[in-house]
């Protein structure tokens, strides 16, 4: 979760490791858990979400623009690049969905991502236009 740079994988991720937090919390009344409770790691994942998102986001980026740093012509870097915002808006729009968890565990169903999350990639999205050149036609 804090090292991939691909949009399913890091919700996909997000939403599992929040599963199985819930799915922990059970084994507290047993007293198993000494510092680190299932119950605070979650309470800590919701109260820093925005910032574990706007990691995640920074490091989609710093990766992209390594790969648009190997591509020689403009038309194919502005493509590059908007197909890369495209994937990462549209992942946003569907984040719940790249694991819906299990049957046999609770399934967590809060929120994988602030507003703040969601406009900053909705303005690079948009800005989109702004890169755009109609000489790359």
């Amino acid at each position: 979760m804090r090292s991939t740079v691909s949009p399913p994988v890091f919700f996909g991720r997000l939403s599992f490791v929040m599963d199985t937090l819930l799915d922990l919390q059970r084994y507290e009344v047993y007293g198993i858990f000494n510092d680190k409770t299932p119950t605070r790691d979650i309470r800590i994942i919701q109260r820093n979400l925005g910032q574990i998102v706007d990691d995640f986001i920074d490091r989609a980026i710093d990766d992209n623009k390594r790969k648009l740093e190997k591509i020689k012509t403009a038309k194919a870097r502005y493509e590059n690049y908007e197909k890369f915002l495209i994937a990462l808006i549209s992942a946003f729009d569907c984040a719940d969905t790249f694991w819906t968890g299990n049957k046999t565990c609770p399934h967590y169903t809060g929120p994988l991502f602030t507003q703040e999350n969601y406009e900053r990639v909705q303005c690079l999205y948009d800005g989109l236009d702004e890169l755009y050149d109609p000489a790359l036609r």
